[in-house]
């Protein structure tokens, strides 16, 4: 692999496992629908809770606004992030993506998580 996480090699225990894009998921805030997607990713990692990872046309971008955060992951890479706009209430470093993970989770590339907890979460 060309751009091989780190992390494994240190830490060969830690699982990132990366479901496929096959969940329906609708994600909501105050009654206001921020993203909808039939292809939503479950993604299991040791030591953290399950989180869905959506398209990232899934979401209703004008309710996003991109953060300076970034955070770095041994084993997903350098991640970016976006507050979360609706009404009056500003939501910060909400949301999230890898967007040039490394190559053992390169299926995250083009997708965005968030904090579950923050959100209603419908899975029909």
């Amino acid at each position: 692999m060309s751009n091989a996480a780190p992390g494994f090699a240190q830490h060969p225990r830690h699982v990132v496992s990366i479901g496929p894009p096959v969940h329906s998921l609708r994600l909501w805030r105050g009654g206001v629908l921020l993203a909808r997607t039939e292809h939503a990713r479950l993604v299991e990692e040791t030591g953290y809770p399950p989180r869905h990872y959506l398209p990232a046309d899934a979401f209703e971008h004008s309710r996003l606004t991109a953060s300076d955060t970034t955070t770095y992951c041994p084993f997903k890479g350098r991640a970016r992030y976006w507050h979360v706009d609706v009404g009056d209430e500003r939501l910060e470093d909400a949301i999230w993506a890898y967007t040039e993970p490394y190559d053992e989770c390169a299926a995250l590339a083009d997708c965005r998580a968030f904090y579950a907890e923050a959100f209603e979460v419908e899975s029909p």
